[in-house]
């Protein structure tokens, strides 16, 4: 997998549980508020690492376009096995929008304004080694390494690992990796965005998940914005269908926001989820480097502590357990 940060010890990511924190690198959506930046883009370098894994092309043309659709597979065609990607040029690191590129990307790898802030661990000071994305003999990149053997030593210290992002089911590598935490004797919890039934339901379907958390950006008409016009929204609602139904805990959760989030989206959220055993509302904040810094820039785009209350007893009244985070 491509790794881009590490963090030891989290009490907060997988309820109940000590777990560490895995982020991968490399995602599909485009949320302007996005608040890891430096996970989202891909050097070429990188990408072509991530095409191998998703795609039997090495280079296939999509890969160089302008266009930011993400992989577009028909929801109702959920197989057994991973799908090939069929557009990640969005992942290219030159995409990045010209009012500014992330500053944490230096010549393809994070630098270390982050690598060295909290909470993610860089496997620079992990282990002193000069690339997380380079590779090891057995398919294994150094990231992947370092993080086997930490946890390792950390037996009984921890009951999990958390794996975030970016978006982790664009690897390819995701189901062995927690086939290798799940042999280790640590539970394993998911952070999506519902892009990718498909690599849900085989790793569901194996046992491999204890917890997935999914991140329900707007309603589905919201999805455009944010993952192209061409994004098949089916894939949301196949994801949110096989979580409820599979997967052993879960969570929901939106990040509130404008224009994405408002009183009229809400219903149709709620609906989406119906069934759902937790939803989180998430507040956002201004005062971090976001992926499109201007977004911000025009006001108004915040909730305020009244609306996330509304938001709340909307919930609530259609009989979801809600919090505010």
């Amino acid at each position: 997998m491509l790794i881009g940060g590490f963090q030891k010890n989290t009490f907060i990511d997988f309820p109940g549980e000590i777990a560490s924190l895995v982020f991968t690198k490399g995602c599909n959506f485009r949320c302007p508020y996005c608040h890891n930046p430096d996970l989202v883009y891909l050097n070429e370098k990188e990408l072509s690492l991530l095409s191998e894994q998703i795609s039997t092309s090495k280079k296939p043309s999509s890969l160089i376009k302008e266009s930011i659709s993400p992989p577009k597979e028909p929801s109702s065609l959920i197989k057994e096995h991973i799908l090939p990607s069929k557009e990640l040029s969005s992942l290219i690191k030159e995409n990045i929008s010209p009012t500014k590129e992330p500053s944490s990307l230096i010549n393809g790898h994070l630098s270390p304004s982050i690598l060295n802030s909290s909470p993610l661990l860089s496997f620079f000071q992990f282990s002193g080694i000069s690339s997380a994305t380079e590779t090891m003999p057995g398919n294994l990149s150094v990231g992947e390494l370092d993080v086997f053997n930490f946890i390792e030593k950390r037996k009984g210290m921890i009951d999990g690992v958390a794996i975030t992002g970016g978006e982790p089911t664009l690897q390819k590598d995701l189901e062995s990796f927690c086939y290798k935490m799940k042999s280790m004797g640590l539970k394993v919890k998911l952070d999506t965005n519902g892009s990718r039934p498909w690599v849900l339901k085989r790793l569901l379907c194996r046992d491999l998940l204890d917890f997935v958390a999914m991140d329900v950006k707007s309603d589905l008409s919201g999805y455009r914005q944010i993952a192209g016009d061409d994004f098949d929204t089916g894939l949301i609602r196949e994801s949110i269908r096989l979580i409820i139904s599979k997967a052993p805990d879960h969570e929901f959760r939106t990040t509130c926001v404008k224009p994405f989030v408002t009183e009229d989206s809400m219903k149709e959220i709620l609906s989406l989820i119906d069934g759902a055993s937790r939803y989180i509302l998430q507040h956002c904040s201004d005062n971090v480097v976001v992926l499109e810094p201007d977004f911000f820039r025009h006001g108004g785009r915040l909730c305020s502590e009244d609306e996330m209350n509304i938001f709340r007893k909307m919930a609530e009244h259609r009989g979801f357990h809600c919090t505010i985070r």
